[in-house]
């Protein structure tokens, strides 16, 4: 049977990433790795992409929700190649 795992990251806009939010990011995908070979990742809130890449690099699939119109067109050009990764418009 397969079993997604869901990740929520809810982030403020305008935040910027800092160095433990990473590394607790990084904690967080790896002990999911350990319990599940695949899941989903919903970034809300992707502004700049920083947890879709790492979520990516991580062999997830990855689903941006971002409301500004800039970040989202930024995001949506960035991973409009990567098939594990949906950026969507919204608030």
């Amino acid at each position: 049977m397969y079993l997604a795992l869901v990740l929520v990251l809810v982030l403020t806009l305008g935040c910027n990433f800092a160095r433990a939010d990473r590394e607790t990011m990084l904690v967080g995908l790896k002990a999911a790795q350990e319990k599940h070979s695949t899941g989903t990742v919903i970034d809300v809130g992707a502004n700049g992409g920083v947890e879709m890449k790492l979520s990516l690099e991580h062999k997830f699939s990855v689903i941006g929700i971002e409301c500004l119109p800039r970040a989202y067109h930024k995001l949506s050009q960035w991973f409009a190649k990567q098939p594990l990764a949906t950026v969507l418009n919204g608030c």
